[in-house]
């Protein structure tokens, strides 16, 4: 079963999951030659490796979800208020379950650093929603939605990680911002061949 009718399957489970507008972001890095992911994977193993996102708060702004759920699932190592910042004027991009994504260019630092951040209140769970981060590099991510599969190249994670396979609701939602040409590389004209 490929990746896109799974992700259909899964759309259902998604809205139990996930309760308001839910949000997210896309943090990624350009080194001129490729575009990179930080991806996460879930603390419990399930989903599989996604950017970062989740349902909103009472009272929230569409942007103020993305910006709280990336800061959580960062362990506080991208502050919403910085987040809110590079959001401001942008529209996200409406996947096909309803999340709005939005996409942020941000400084290299490497994956373990974001992993190992200090958190400042090491008793709230939101912000160990996620266990292992990684920079997948787009050319990855584009076999990926190629071919119809959700496995990642093992060389782009961490060794101590289980799950190996991208979240097929994630590829669903970035499959759907690469159909409307919503990547800020792609709007840029930098999208890589």
């Amino acid at each position: 079963m490929n990746y896109l009718l799974t992700g259909l399957l899964s759309v259902s489970l998604v809205y139990s999951v996930w309760a308001g507008n839910p949000a997210g972001i896309v943090l990624y890095f350009e080194d001129g030659q490729d575009v990179f992911f930080l991806l996460a994977d879930d603390a419990d193993g399930v989903r599989g490796w996604g950017a970062y996102g989740g349902g909103s708060e009472e009272g929230e702004s569409v942007m103020e979800t993305a910006a709280r759920e990336t800061e959580e699932e960062t362990r506080g190592y991208f502050r919403r208020e910085w987040l809110l910042e590079k959001l401001r004027g942008q529209r996200p991009v409406k996947s096909a379950n309803g999340f709005r994504m939005f996409f942020v260019e941000v400084p290299f630092v490497p994956a373990q650093r974001v992993m190992q951040n200090p958190l400042e209140d090491e008793a709230n769970p939101v912000f160990r929603e996620r266990a292992h981060y990684a920079w997948i590099p787009e050319s990855d991510l584009k076999r990926a939605l190629e071919d119809g599969s959700t496995d990642i190249d093992p060389l782009y994670l961490p060794s101590s990680c289980e799950v190996k396979s991208y979240w097929d609701v994630w590829l669903d939602n970035m499959a759907d911002a690469y159909r409307r040409n919503a990547c800020p590389w792609q709007v840029t004209g930098n999208e890589r061949h």
